[in-house]
């Protein structure tokens, strides 16, 4: 049996709990819209490159940590593996490591694990 006391207090909380989780909802769109900007500008870059290291470079800024669905993060690891595969023989063997900076360098290393870590996650 209900009081009003207990109805109201319900109400309170479910309309608390509500606004919340649109207020969460609103701010992880917000997130995933600059995720995919970024990842649109990205594109663009990589895209207007000459060579496979251009796109490397292209591809190691403002990696997208924040992707919600995955999706994004999925898209530029394939995308990185391509650009990999696509180096000749000297850029992989001394021209990559020369172009690439510390950070880029490291991003591309977090890259490649992740999408080794993907791609076990998948196989299990």
């Amino acid at each position: 049996m209900s009081t009003a006391f207990t109805r109201e207090r319900d109400a309170k909380k479910a309309a608390k709990e509500a606004k919340a989780k649109a207020e969460k909802e609103a701010k992880n769109k917000q997130q995933q819209d600059k995720v995919i900007a970024e990842f649109n500008e990205k594109k663009a870059q990589a895209d207007s490159a000459a060579d496979p290291i251009g796109k490397l470079k292209a591809w190691c800024s403002k990696p997208p940590y924040l992707d919600l669905y995955q999706e994004v993060k999925r898209t530029t690891y394939i995308a990185v593996i391509e650009s990999i595969s696509a180096l000749s023989k000297e850029q992989a063997d001394a021209g990559l490591w020369n172009a690439l900076e510390l950070k880029e360098a490291s991003i591309l290393h977090k890259y490649i694990n992740a999408a080794g870590n993907q791609i076990e996650a998948a196989d299990e």
